[in-house]
Parts: C-alpha cells; structure tokens; sequence
C-alpha cells in the first residue's frame, strides 16, 4: 500500500498541502476562508436539494405544495410576504454561553448581503410542526421560513447541509491498487488503527504499546494509524514534571517529554521496522509496514491547540547533553528525524515509512480516503447544539451525519 496526502483537486482545496507557519493565519485569511466555505457550501447546497431562485421558481408553482420543494431563495436580509428559503451559517447571539433556542442567528455570505444576520425564530417548528433539528454554531443550513421585517426569520424547515461529493477512481486505478506489484499485488489492505494513550496512569512502562507493537509484528498490517496522546499530560508522573526512564545500568533518570516520545514511542516503531529478524528490504527494512502519526491535544511533546500541526523536532538533529547520567540522551529530539527518514533517499518522501500529520487530517491509501482526528468533535458539538423533536437515542447519530 502506497500512503500520500489526497491530492484530489476538491480535497486539496479545503486542506493544507505544502508547508505553513502554524497560528499565523491572518484575520482576513481567515475572514476569506470562511466566506469561501459558505459561498461553496452554499452553490453545493442548491445543487444537491434543487433550490431555486424566485424567478427559477415560479415555473415549478404547480409543485410548490410539494414536501420536498423549498420556496425560492432570497437573502437573509430581503423581507418577503411569502415564504422563502434562506442560507447562512448558525451563530450564537450571545456572546458567552451555549447556543439556545432563543440566541440562534443566521449570517448571511459577505459578497451577497454584506454579512448581514437575522435572528432565528424556532417555536413554529417547535410547537406547531414538530419538526426535528440540530444546530451548532458555525453549521451552514438552508432554513425555510417567513421574513416579513427583515429582522427575524421564522423558521418552519430546516435544511441541514449537503453531502461532500464522493470519491472516484477509475477501473484502470482500481487494478492497479489491488495487482499492482508495487501496491497489494492481489492481498487484502491490512489497517490497524490505534488511540492513546499507551500506558497505565501510574507508570510509564509504555507495556500496552509494546503488547500493540507484538500484534503488529505478527500481522504484518499495511498501514497502523496511531492518535495521540503518546506523552499524556493526565499520566501522574507527567503531571508532577519527572518522567523517567530506564538507562542501561539499570537507573531510572528523569528526562524531557520529548526524550520519552523517543526513547518509548520512536524506538518502538524504528524496532518495528528495522527488526532484528527477517530479510530486509532495498532500504534496509524489514518490514513494509507505513505508520501515521497523529498528536492530541493531551500530548506534552505538541502544541495544545486545535487544529494541530503535526508533530516535529524542536531541534532537527537534537542536542548531546553534557551532564552527569545523560549519556546519549537528545535535548529537543524527539526521534522523529530519524523516523522520517526510514525508507527514503536522499531526503526524499516518496519512500517513507513514517508520516506525521496534522490533527485532524485527511489522506489518501490507494483508492481510500481517510479522516483522522483524536480530538472528540461529536462531544464538543453536543455540547454547544440546541435541538428539539428528535427520535430517543437518535442525537449522536444525528451529528455524526452532519
């Protein structure tokens, strides 16, 4: 199996495909990619459900009555007598606290209507239809409704988003993945998936990750996609600020989060992979498996801020410390040069075996695409939405869909 970013012409749109500087994103970079998303979410919108303006319209007025068709739309600024469908993205009116029923507003895109808001009244399809709906701020939606002053929408459907278009590869593609010498070769694609962190709160022994590495050797997966946290900051002994680790007399020796990273997480995957048994490949290694690397935001040795930058060398080489019982010991070294270079040549990527990227992320594995994240987005939204009407059980599934 062959692991890259997608470069997939919509993937790549919406992701980071060649390096940046993590948190220097402008506020009108980010003011622009914003608009860019509504204004796209938008014309996706009305090509999947079929919305129309009023003059589109007017030529389906024998189906208006219909259940599936939504009244013309019109910005969320235009009042009307009739009824009309609005796009927009949720926001909270308040400034602090959870969205509610009585705080939810619709933003309009900058380049149709300035901007512009409309509060959002939901009682109708509270009380009177019993419609069901879920909204959190920053959800793009269609809402159907009466706007007879322009100031406030009264809502009487809801139309929750559109389906991102699919991924599609061609037959050629296909047989190429799955007979390929140089991809599956007619084998079945092995993905093992695994989330942290990888030791128990008392101890830093890392033996659940030794017990993962074993099932790795055995099975010989493709692919094994590891989240973080890999050093947790909840874990005792990082929380006190004296992780330790074994030295070869025997001693424990309190050293960085970033020397444990190497010594208890890099180590075990380079062990992996240049193996002390078995023939070796044309770099050396042993075995063929790819390992992704994703951060959390738990981890001590990344960034604590969501979106994560992968995860990376302080130093690029790290740094020998002169000190008494650090021998051979990196400052700002977490392993990862090494690791990174497995399997490439000449510091080239095409070969790696390792790939640290983002949290969250996308990437591409033949005809696969994945999405990655450690971070549990299902709870943040839940913690933030205001619905009503929906079936029992039914809310996280609900959110999963969106």
């Amino acid at each position: 199996a062959k692991a890259s970013q997608d470069d997939d012409s919509h993937v790549g749109r919406y992701n980071i495909t060649k390096p940046y500087r993590h948190m220097f994103t402008t506020m009108e970079d980010r003011a622009k990619a914003l608009e860019q998303q509504l204004v796209d979410r938008k014309e996706a919108m009305i090509e999947h459900h079929g919305l129309t303006t009023e003059n589109e319209h007017e030529s389906n007025t024998d189906q208006e009555e219909h259940h599936g068709v939504f009244a013309p739309l019109e910005e969320v600024n235009v009042p009307r007598q009739d009824k009309l469908t609005c796009i927009g993205r949720i926001c909270n009116e308040a400034h602090e606290g959870r969205l509610n029923a009585t705080s939810v507003v619709l933003e309009g895109s900058s380049a149709s209507c300035g901007g512009a808001r409309i509060n959002v009244d939901l009682s109708h399809m509270q009380s009177t239809t019993k419609l069901p709906f879920s909204l959190f701020p920053g959800q793009i939606v269609a809402v159907e409704g009466m706007n007879t002053t322009g100031r406030k929408l009264t809502a009487h459907r809801i139309l929750e988003g559109a389906p991102p278009p699919p991924k599609t590869t061609s037959v050629r593609e296909l047989r190429q993945f799955q007979y390929g010498s140089e991809f599956q070769d007619g084998k079945p694609l092995k993905v093992v998936s695994a989330c942290g962190p990888f030791t128990t709160a008392d101890s830093m022994d890392y033996q659940p990750l030794v017990d993962l590495m074993h099932v790795i050797l055995e099975q010989e997966p493709d692919l094994v996609i590891l989240m973080g946290p890999f050093v947790d900051m909840r874990q005792e002994a990082v929380q006190k600020g004296n992780p330790t680790i074994e030295v070869d007399d025997g001693q424990e020796v309190v050293v960085s989060y970033e020397t444990v990273f190497a010594h208890k997480i890099a180590g075990l995957i380079e062990e992996v992979l240049v193996g002390s048994d078995g023939e070796a490949d044309d770099e050396g290694l042993s075995s063929s498996t790819q390992f992704v690397l994703v951060p959390a935001l738990e981890d001590a040795t990344a960034k604590w801020v969501y979106p994560q930058p992968p995860l990376q060398d302080r130093l690029s080489r790290g740094k020998l410390l002169d000190i008494p019982g650090a021998d051979g010991i990196e400052f700002g070294s977490s392993g990862l040069h090494t690791l990174e270079k497995l399997g490439s040549k000449k510091g080239e990527s095409g070969g790696r075996r390792v790939h640290c990227l983002p949290n969250p992320c996308t990437f591409q594995v033949n005809e696969l695409v994945f999405g990655v994240t450690s971070t549990d987005v299902l709870f943040q939204m839940s913690v933030d939405e205001t619905n009503a009407n929906l079936p029992t059980g039914s809310r996280l599934r609900h959110n999963a869909n969106l």
